[in-house]
């Protein structure tokens, strides 16, 4: 639950949320085109995760990366795959983002660090 008491959580919930579903980048790719409206489709030999429990695996191993990374790794990795200039990790986009979907994700079963191609 979104805290009542604390405006500035409502604040980031809902600019995370704003980010998710809007396009950006020459592609002009949302969040929601890949994980909501194509999860579970295959793009190249990547499977598009679903967005629901995103956040429960992070950090996650990537065979790519050769190495454990954060979240806000892979949002700059989604940012450039749709050809838009990526933010700043720990950045307020990326902040608001992450809880974005750790809201969506509550009372999932956190089963990180998870590893993925």
């Amino acid at each position: 639950m979104i805290p009542e008491d604390d405006p500035r959580a409502l604040e980031a919930y809902e600019k995370g949320k704003k980010f998710y579903y809007t396009n950006r980048g020459q592609l002009n790719f949302s969040c929601a085109n890949c994980h909501v409206q194509n999860a579970g489709m295959k793009i190249r030999s990547d499977m598009l995760s679903p967005a629901l429990g995103q956040t429960t695996h992070f950090p996650v191993y990537r065979s790519k990366w050769g190495t454990v990374g954060t979240l806000h790794r892979r949002f700059t990795g989604c940012n450039k795959q749709v050809r838009a200039k990526p933010f700043k990790a720990q950045g307020e986009e990326y902040r608001n983002l992450e809880y974005f979907l750790t809201y969506m994700s509550n009372g999932l079963t956190l089963n990180g660090p998870g590893a993925r191609k």
